[in-house]
């Protein structure tokens, strides 16, 4: 007999108002057993795993407390062994959750391209080098350009830059046998190379025999345009074309030496040429005589 005054039996209990609660009890709790849901794919967008587990906790605790007060409402020990085996039922979907929620943290966290040893150039990029490499299943050569073209103004500036471009050049002698000609766009990097094959007496000071040299070469260039005019009609060949390519190629060569002779840069020359020229355009005096015009 329960203190609720339902005199009820095992013989009359299906007939009885408690065992129409209890069937709408049993059931409720079965849906909420099985209405725990799987930690979806896009989880990180949808919760936190702190609320998920207090969720799950809270649940619980409500199934458990109406279970007990059902039990002590209607005293009968089949829906206590009944409300048992619904909290473990809870109880066991609750804990495969917690493990699956720890194993999608763990999966998550240990994404390679979420990890970056040294830097953040890459991490930083909506698509990182290695995903357009892989996917487009590119050759070193070609990787190695996109890496390092990619990443130039986070890392190594120009340095970089010159390592995609060496990439090319390797390129262009593997893929095509093409051997790239160096080319010098830095003055100053020619200056230094044209310093390395400088071997020439100092005649009594270092400036004089490459002043004397410019002089020999502008004379050859000369020659070249006077047999243009007297051998070709006034045409530039391409044969005409690259003779005067080796001879401004002497003359720049003593230009350097006599500017390095004079410590002066290759670059500061060009620079304070430039300057002259954009002063004497502004003053409208390109036209006139005298070097301060």
């Amino acid at each position: 007999m329960s203190d609720s005054g339902c005199k009820c039996d095992s013989k009359n209990w299906g007939k009885s108002p408690a065992y129409d609660f209890d069937q709408r009890y049993a059931a409720d709790l079965d849906a909420k057993a099985k209405g725990i849901p799987k930690i979806p794919k896009n989880f990180w967008t949808e919760a936190t795993a702190a609320g998920v587990a207090k969720r799950r906790h809270e649940d619980l605790i409500e199934a458990q407390e109406a279970e007990e007060e059902i039990a002590e409402l209607l005293g009968l020990g089949e829906i206590e062994e009944r409300s048992k085996a619904y909290r473990k039922k809870v109880e066991e979907r609750f804990n495969a959750s917690v493990k699956e929620l720890a194993a999608y943290q763990k999966k998550e966290a240990e994404k390679a391209l979420d990890v970056q040893v040294g830097g953040q150039h890459y991490k930083n990029m909506v698509i990182q080098p290695v995903e357009f490499i892989q996917k487009n299943q590119l050759p070193y050569c070609e990787a190695a350009v996109i890496k390092y073209v990619c990443r130039h103004r986070g890392k190594n500036g120009k340095e970089d830059i010159a390592k995609a471009a060496h990439f090319l050049d390797l390129l262009l002698e593997i893929e095509y046998d093409q051997v790239p000609k160096k080319r010098y766009s830095d003055l100053d990097d020619y200056q230094g190379m044209a310093a390395d094959t400088a071997v020439y007496p100092t005649l009594g000071h270092p400036i004089v025999y490459p002043a004397l040299g410019l002089a020999g070469e502008a004379g050859e260039v000369a020659e070249k345009v006077k047999k243009m005019c007297r051998d070709d009609g006034l045409e530039l060949t391409e044969e005409r074309q690259q003779a005067l390519k080796k001879e401004l190629g002497d003359v720049l060569w003593y230009v350097s030496e006599v500017a390095r002779q004079a410590g002066l840069s290759l670059s500061e020359v060009a620079t304070e040429n430039v300057r002259k020229l954009t002063e004497r355009a502004s003053k409208g005096t390109l036209n006139g005589s005298g070097d301060n015009r």
